[in-house]
């Protein structure tokens, strides 16, 4: 599974990453450090889930009946796209 992220930076010295899919928010000095946040950020987010038993179709996250179980995230590799 993949989640996007959206970057912008909102001053000289401040970046916010966003995950629309889950709508959280982090920021960060770099890029990087504003990504790496999110990262964490996303990770808590799942691990909480699955801790209250939930699934991604709960989440709202995948079809309905797919009683899919919640993925770690284990890359940060990013896909870029500049609009």
């Amino acid at each position: 599974m993949y989640f996007s992220v959206e970057v912008f930076r909102k001053d000289i010295n401040t970046y916010v990453a966003t995950c629309p899919e889950l709508d959280v928010f982090s920021y960060g000095k770099t890029l990087e450090c504003a990504v790496n946040r999110l990262k964490q950020i996303v990770q808590f987010y799942l691990d909480s889930a699955d801790e209250m038993g939930m699934t991604l179709e709960e989440l709202g996250l995948a079809p309905p009946d797919e009683k899919t179980h919640i993925p770690k995230v284990t890359s940060s590799t990013p896909i870029t796209a500049v609009n």
